[in-house]
């Protein structure tokens, strides 16, 4: 019995001197410890980037191009940077119905000159993210300077492609890949997009550098009245945010 009051009180004394000598430890660990916090501010300001931006190679959107027929060019956070003018040449007159191809545009890239696909190229700076339409409408058919009418002509755009440089990230847009126009100014969807899609620069190519050459067409019937002078029309390009 006297044993085990001896076992006991050498085990209490045990541990009280191991709690001790824990705490002391403790305390020699942080001796005197002081706490105290402040906060600090962190922040950043946005605003409207309404400059425009400069067209680059539909090929290579990377690089910065200028073209030889700057033509066009809106600005804004939402815009149309630059447009190709299609220019099918000059041609025979044939009773024959012939499908003409328009010209490669032609741009420069530093010192050298070099051909690329007709297209078209948009930015959105708005940051909105809320997506964009650009559709394009004939405004008349091809025609003299004395409006004399080349009838039937059909003008179609082929092979349609969307780029954009190697930084942009965004979701890209839908490209309406093949359509025709109509001489009576209707509106024609060419790129489009949807919520959360299409931020940032994006070119709309017709054709790359294998299909350029035949991705934009005139269709001009055989039976149709020619003159030895030069037809043109004119093409809106419209870029908003709403739906056509």
């Amino acid at each position: 019995m006297k044993t085990t009051k001896l076992v006991m009180a050498s085990m209490v004394i045990a541990g009280t001197l191991f709690s001790t000598s824990l705490a002391v430890f403790a305390e020699d660990e942080n001796p005197g410890v002081i706490e105290k916090s402040i906060k600090s501010q962190g922040d950043v300001t946005f605003k409207i980037d309404d400059g425009k931006t400069p067209p680059v190679d539909p090929t290579d959107p990377n690089k910065p191009v200028d073209p030889i027929e700057p033509g066009e060019s809106t600005d804004g956070p939402l815009s149309i940077d630059h447009v190709s003018n299609l220019h099918f040449g000059e041609q025979l007159i044939s009773a024959k119905p012939k499908t003409y191809y328009a010209n490669l545009e032609k741009v420069k890239l530093g010192e050298d000159e070099k051909e690329v696909p007709n297209y078209v190229q948009v930015t959105d700076k708005r940051g909105s993210n809320e997506g964009w339409y650009l559709s394009v409408k004939q405004e008349k058919q091809f025609a003299t300077g004395e409006d004399v009418e080349l009838d039937g002509a059909v003008l179609s755009l082929s092979n349609t492609q969307v780029k954009t440089t190697t930084d942009n990230k965004a979701t890209p847009p839908t490209p309406n890949t093949t359509f025709s126009l109509t001489p009576d100014g209707t509106a024609v969807p060419v790129m489009s997009a949807q919520k959360d899609e299409g931020m940032g620069l994006w070119v709309g190519s017709f054709g790359n550098e294998t299909t350029g050459e035949n991705s934009v067409s005139l269709y001009v019937p055989g039976e149709s009245a020619k003159q030895t002078a030069t037809y043109s029309t004119t093409l809106t390009w419209t870029i908003s945010n709403t739906e056509i």
